[in-house]
């Protein structure tokens, strides 16, 4: 037994796919014409649903608004849960990528955001690929935990290959490569880590690899893997390079996806085949792996 809270706008996420003895609260929003945004939870729900308190919160789009009704929604949880056993699923971590002070000046926002979540009745936050793991543990005062999508991922392209094919999965970057070494060993396929390099003077970008396993060109497919894709266009020059090297078919995948400014359209023409994620922003025919279906693991780990 458990309560899911989520907001109204997201049930649709998690219609039937829950536990049947599993109760669901959500979370009304009202946004004010001046800007001003307020969330309600009907009390007497919430105060009979049963721990363990999954807050299950999707923070994008609008990740401004979210934050701060995330905020309002603990206060909330503060009145009628706060002797219960909260836990925040946080598909994707707002801010993970300023994890630090790039420049003089400049807020650590990822320390601020975990610091104010963790200072409400919060027992432990859970994330998904998380872009510095070591920093989301360090910065938060609870209990932190990234979980990875990416063996899930790879699992759905190797299992339907079967032996219809040789696979290879590929690095984009050289921060990538232990990462992808691991999937590889997992799975017991070929992995290269491809390195960008850009002319200081003309700024032309060129590619250049290492390969585990054989010539690229004896690969049928090319499984690009990240964290995330944004504007799509490292995996777009890798998924080129990765064509005119001789490989059939090339597919990216990442846990996030965001898929902004043109980005289906850059992968679509630099020779991209399919696109695969996660739930963690998106919520369409991408999507082949959602975070809805990991919550009774987790509850059964609490």
């Amino acid at each position: 037994m458990a309560t899911v809270i989520v907001k109204a706008s997201d049930l649709q996420r998690v219609e039937g796919r829950l536990p049947g003895d599993w109760a669901v609260c959500s979370v009304e929003v009202k946004d004010f014409p001046n800007g001003e945004t307020i969330v309600y939870i009907d009390p007497e729900q919430v105060s009979t649903a049963e721990p363990p308190y999954i807050l299950l919160w999707w923070a994008y789009p609008s990740v401004q608004d979210n934050v701060f009704r995330l905020l309002e929604v603990l206060d909330v949880l503060d009145v009628y849960c706060g002797d219960g056993d909260i836990v925040l699923v946080l598909p994707y971590l707002p801010y993970s990528r300023q994890d630090k002070r790039f420049r003089e000046g400049e807020p650590l926002t990822l320390r601020l955001f975990l610091e104010t979540i963790g200072s409400r009745s919060v027992d432990r936050i859970i994330s998904f690929d998380v872009h510095n793991p070591v920093a989301f543990t360090r910065y938060s005062p609870v209990q932190a935990v990234s979980v990875s999508l990416l063996p899930s991922l790879v699992e759905n392209i190797v299992g339907s290959m079967g032996d219809n094919g040789k696979l290879v999965l590929v690095a984009p970057d050289k921060g990538r490569a232990p990462l992808v070494d691991s999937l590889a060993s997992l799975f017991e396929v070929d992995y290269l880590v491809v390195e960008k390099r850009r002319d200081r003077v003309t700024g032309e970008v060129s590619f250049n690899f290492e390969t585990v396993g054989g010539e690229i060109s004896s690969y049928d497919v090319a499984v690009i893997v990240d964290d995330e894709i944004s504007t799509g266009g490292t995996v777009a020059g890798v998924s080129s390079f990765l064509k005119t090297r001789g490989v059939k078919r090339v597919y990216a995948v990442a846990t996030h996806l965001f898929l902004v400014g043109g980005a289906e359209e850059r992968l679509s023409s630099s020779g991209v085949d399919l696109v695969m994620g996660s739930d963690t922003v998106r919520y369409d025919e991408h999507v082949v792996v959602s975070v809805v279906d990991l919550l009774p693991g987790i509850a059964g780990n609490l």
